[in-house]
């Protein structure tokens, strides 16, 4: 992401153009330490400010050179220096070996430095040290010089004639800050860092102290301590006030954010983000500051009046302050034109959550830039920083709608082809694939040189992959393959350009194009895969030898290959279809297959393959083994308690239906309470249908008659003699209630606290009132579950069926929640689609057909409806029809009309609603025609044979056929069965008008 124009620039526009070194009050000190320390030897008259009074000029000196010091003295105060210079140098020349010339060398030198040549200030001082080595501003000279070194960048030298002062209480402040200066300057951070430190100390208590931290703050960053320079960023924050700008302050806490930031050191970015002062913040401090300024210099006028002695230092103190209240004016000046930073630095604060992983921060954080600067030039970055930010915190309908009002404001901005890119990306992920399939193709139109083009076409391409457009997809992969025969997706999209002729269905083609493959990447990332698509195509083409040939060549290959799974199902499937069929085979390579499997629907495929086969071959048995080992090994699959379905059927068939009821019932008992658990409801069932099972009349038992013991002489003859025993029938238990023995089995569950299990007896009882043709007991149990229970009490087929009973009632209120609850919360369950379909008829009923249409629509092409199929898409033809969308409709009805697993009432509706639409198109006598199909074809279906009845009279009528109209109605008045319908009364009404009642 880019950044906006660094508000450290802006910032530093307020400061002012000076450097560091134009801060520094010293900078022009020497101009008045020459003055503060002018000599004895100069006359009274002189006008010197602070000139001490001077002995006769007579005593030290000849009237000549007096008169010329005094000439030198009043060109230096006049500022003319090169004429005081050459004047002083004069005078020196002249003037005898044992003079007191220490203020000429010393005022020599200040006229030299403020000449800027430094070297010949650098002489004269040091002139001044070796003459007089115990003068009183020997240690002056001595900063002088340093100050002269570090003006012409002699860093190292300034920094060692500034490190002999440290010890100077009078120079040590000053000393200190140019030593750590020098160092800075000369690029010695570590040397120049313990300079300020020394200065700094533990608390800052002056500006000089402020203005030295700042540095410091500045070198810890460079050096790679952030938390140093943080530490003292915040203790300079909590004495701002002796900062002589505040804003300077703002811009080292904005520069060492970045540089943090720079840095991947979001955490401390955003600590001195947190420290910048606003703008009416800075406005205030700044006139806070000017007001202390000048209220310091009204105390020190007032401090002269009291004590005359204090004049020089006072003085001295107040044009400074003067000067710096000036300065400051001029900065307020200059800060009140610029535009605010905060938008920038919200920007800064955006970013920094993000790199802290901390999506949802960052975005409140460019969402206030937006709000409260709608018109900042930062808006762009914040949108785009926005974009980013919700679409990885999976917000992807507000991504989308920023990408849209992005792309509106800045068609041509910096991040416009990203946005474009991003628009697409967000609905897929969202798996909104249709919208995605719009944005990609739209960025691709109105973006062609977009620097995402070829990640947006093989997305586009993949896109429609995904939506089974197949035809679509093979050709943008093929573009693809144009445009980028280069491209990082270049070997995929050869692989997906094959598969979407084999989804297709055109396995010959496929064939061809997956062995291109094979044969051009014999190593390629897809290689294991296109292998096993290529026994696929053999085996659509039944070349099952060659497929099982391919399979047992492919494991050899693979070995431990994910997809092992499923080459052995291949395999399998090639086994049962071969001629003669190899079932024994067959089943053996299922079951490695599901042993193998990586994936459930895998798993699942070959287990209950594994089953018909063994169930088509009568080996119960080995059904019942197959899956207890299965739920020996995987107790916690998904499928352990379907799999227990089985071994109680298995057990059943061997006659062991009593321990197959025992052996269902403790599985029910285990899992009854969790709702997750969604297969017990089959083993209820299971448990219900065994209890009404009919058991089978015991064997009947010899009954022997009785007899003396017979001696063992005559043993053989007796039992050749008597007759054999009438067989009779063995007395049989009192048959044992279905009810009472599913109490029985259930042991308790009943009085399990948790509500799930509850619910769950309830619906066993109701399972057994169905099985035993009780419809009423049925009802009692659906209704005290519908009433009794929450939606968080309920497995996924509780929420279903109580759901859709709800809604056989049409309690819409009650069964919405139920609904909800299976689509939120068990979206990848197979049941889901009873959510889908009650949702729709929710909203049908309720005449929200757009609603409607959306869920049916969803049910048949997201989720992939089965079960509820027939529902589903009746529903979305009847929606169609609501929302006049007759040509659509008129499809899907005929879709209806035309399977024969669903003949009965929906086929009866839509052969009426193709009536309806004829009719409304105004094609009466075809019209007619479907509503006779009604009435003659489908005469069980009462409701529909009374409409059709109704409205193929009505259309007669509009043709002005009244006698076919009238006898329409007759024949439907004759109609016993349709006596009570509300058309049939309409039609007894328009007979009695007719004068035909």
């Amino acid at each position: 992401m880019q950044f906006p124009a660094d508000i450290t620039r802006v910032q530093a526009r307020a400061a002012g153009k000076r450097n560091f070194i134009n801060d520094l009050p010293s900078c022009i000190s020497f101009v008045w330490i020459a003055l503060f320390f002018l000599p004895s030897v100069v006359p009274a008259a002189t006008p010197v400010a602070g000139a001490q009074a001077a002995p006769q000029a007579a005593n030290v000196v000849s009237d000549t050179l007096s008169k010329l010091y005094s000439g030198a003295m009043a060109e230096f105060q006049a500022g003319d220096y090169q004429k005081a210079a050459t004047d002083l140098e004069s005078l020196i020349s002249q003037a005898s070996a044992d003079s007191p010339l220490d203020t000429v060398y010393f005022t020599l030198g200040a006229a030299y430095f403020n000449l800027q040549n430094y070297p010949k200030a650098i002489e004269a001082l040091t002139q001044y040290q070796k003459k007089y080595p115990k003068g009183a501003r020997f240690n002056d000279a001595q900063f002088s010089i340093g100050q002269a070194q570090f003006s012409a960048k002699n860093y190292a030298d300034a920094a060692a004639s500034f490190k002999q002062l440290e010890n100077d209480p009078k120079l040590r402040a000053k000393a200190l800050f140019y030593e750590g200066s020098a160092y800075k300057e000369g690029g010695k951070l570590a040397e120049s860092a313990a300079a300020f430190e020394k200065l700094v100390g533990k608390e800052i208590t002056s500006t000089q102290m402020a203005n030295s931290a700042i540095t410091l703050a500045t070198i810890y960053q460079k050096n790679h301590d952030p938390a140093k320079a943080i530490a003292l960023l915040e203790k300079l924050n909590n004495n701002a006030e002796l900062l002589d700008n505040i804003v300077r302050l703002n811009a080292l806490a904005v520069e060492l954010g970045d540089a943090m930031l720079q840095d991947h050191q979001p955490t401390e970015a955003l600590t001195c983000y947190r420290l910048v002062r606003t703008r009416s913040e800075v406005i205030q401090f700044q006139n806070a500051r000017q007001s202390a300024n000048e209220k310091k210099i009204e105390q020190n006028l007032a401090a002269l009046r009291a004590d005359p002695s204090l004049t020089m230092d006072l003085l001295a103190e107040n044009n400074q302050l003067r000067g710096t209240i000036a300065d400051g004016k001029k900065q307020a000046e200059e800060f009140q034109k610029l535009p605010d930073f905060q938008p920038a630095l919200l920007v800064r604060i955006g970013q920094a959550f993000y790199q802290m992983d901390r999506k949802w921060e960052s975005i409140v954080a460019y969402d206030e830039l937006l709000r409260r600067y709608p018109d900042a030039k930062e808006r762009e970055t914040a949108l785009f920083g926005i974009i980013v930010s919700s679409a990885e915190a999976s917000r992807f309908k507000q991504s989308h709608d920023y990408c849209e009002e992005y792309l509106k404001a800045f068609p041509q901005g910096a991040n416009a082809s990203a946005v474009g890119y991003l628009l697409g990306a967000t609905a897929l992920q969202s798996n909104d694939l249709a919208s995605a399939e719009t944005y990609f193709g739209r960025v691709l139109k109105e973006q062609p040189n977009s620097t995402f083009r070829e990640e947006i076409t093989f997305l586009l391409a993949s896109t429609r992959f995904q939506q089974a457009k197949w035809s679509d997809a093979a050709r943008d992969y093929q573009r693809y393959r144009t445009d980028f025969p280069n491209g990082s997706h270049a070997e995929e999209a050869v692989y997906r350009y094959a598969l979407c002729s084999f989804f297709a269905g055109k396995y010959e083609e496929a064939m061809k194009l997956v062995g291109d493959y094979i044969s051009k990447y014999p190593h390629g990332a897809f290689i294991a895969d296109a292998k096993y698509r290529y026994a696929m195509c053999k085996h659509a083409a039944s070349l099952y030898d060659e497929v099982i040939a391919d399979c047992i060549a492919w494991q050899k290959e693979f070995k431990s290959d994910p997809l092992s799974g499923e080459v052995f199902a291949l395999e399998a499937d090639a086994l049962a279809a071969s001629t003669p069929p190899k079932e024994d085979e067959a089943i053996d390579v299922y079951i490695r297959s599901y042993k193998t499997a990586s994936t459930d629907q895998v798993l699942n495929y070959s287990l209950f393959a594994a089953q018909k086969l063994m169930q088509k071959k009568g080996q119960w048995e080995q059904i019942g083994n197959m899956f207890e080992e299965f739920v020996k090994e995987r107790p916690e699959h998904p499928l352990a308690v379907t799999a227990v379905f089985w071994i109680g059927k298995a057990k059943t068939h061997e006659g062991k239906v009593d321990e197959a009821k025992q052996f269902v019932a403790a599985t029910v008992k285990k899992y009854i309470a969790d709702p997750k658990i969604d297969s017990v409801e089959q083993l209820l069932t299971q448990l219900a249908q065994l209890c009404v099972r009919k058991k089978k009349p015991a064997e009947p038992v010899a009954t022997p008659t009785p007899s003396a013991s017979p001696s063992a002489e005559t043993a053989e003859t007796a039992a050749a003699s008597t007759p054999a025993p009438t067989p009779q029938p063995s007395p049989e238990a009192a048959p044992v209630d279905p009810g009472v023995e599913l109490d029985q089995l259930l042991g308790g569950a009943e009085t399990n606290q948790s509500p799930t299990a509850k619910a769950r007896v309830l619906y066993a009882k109701s399972e057994l009132a169905r099985l035993r043709k009780q419809p009423a007991e049925q009802e009692k149990n659906f209704s005290a579950i519908a009433q009794n229970f929450k939606p968080d009490d309920l497995s996924p087929m509780l929420l279903a069926v109580v759901g859709d009973y709800l809604l056989s009632k049409g309690e819409l209120d009650k069964a919405e929640p139920l609904f909800k609850r299976l689509m939120d919360d068990y979206a990848k369950n197979d049941i889901v689609e009873f959510a889908y379909n009650g949702l729709g008829e929710i909203a049908y009923r309720r005449k929200q057909y757009e609603v409607a249409l959306k869920y049916y629509s969803d049910a048949i092409d997201k989720v992939g409806a089965s079960q509820k199929l027939k529902d589903v898409t009746l529903g979305k033809a009847k929606s169609l029809l609501m929302l006049g969308k007759l040509d659509d409709a008129k499809k899907v009805f005929e879709q209806v009309a035309s399977v024969r697993e669903w003949r009965g009432d929906a086929t009866a509706c839509s052969v009426y609603s193709l009536g309806e639409i004829l009719q409304k198109q105004g094609k009466l006598p075809e019209a007619i025609a479907q509503y006779q199909r009604v009435y003659v074809a489908y005469q069980k279906f009462l409701p529909w044979v009374a409409k059709a009845y109704a409205q193929s009279a009505e259309c007669f009528e509009k043709l002005g056929k009244k006698e076919e109209a009238m006898n329409t109605y007759r024949e439907m008045v004759r109609n016993e069965k349709l006596a009570k319908f509300p058309e049939t009364e309409i039609a007894r009404k328009r007979l009695q008008e007719a004068g035909q009642g």
